[in-house]
């Protein structure tokens, strides 16, 4: 049964944009919107700026957990933000685990 199976989905999104900090606000706002919360983030790079021939960049990288419903609002959401470089999806089936945690607890009380 389908609807019994306890499925994580992991979405990782890659945008560029050339307003990182506005950017990166907006971000932060879409998650905290959809009742989402930043798990890790960090920020490589100082301020973007030009230099001869060379733009020297700056880079985030944010690992958030949101609503499992949500999910695909918060990526289309995302592709307001900037240009979407890259988009993947993937999959965990944790159905057994979760059923083995939940017997535990159950022999417990």
């Amino acid at each position: 049964v389908l609807d019994q199976r306890k499925i994580v989905r992991h979405s990782y999104v890659s945008l560029e944009s050339k307003e990182f900090d506005q950017a990166l606000e907006q971000i932060k706002q879409i998650i905290s919107e959809l009742g989402g919360y930043i798990e890790n983030q960090s920020v490589d790079g100082g301020n973007s700026y030009y230099s001869g021939e060379k733009y020297y960049e700056r880079s985030a990288s944010i690992n958030a957990r949101i609503p499992a419903e949500k999910l695909d609002q918060a990526t289309s959401g995302l592709q307001s933000v900037g240009n979407m470089v890259s988009m993947s999806e993937s999959m965990d089936d944790i159905t057994d685990t979760y059923y083995d945690s939940q017997a535990r607890l159950d022999s417990l009380t």
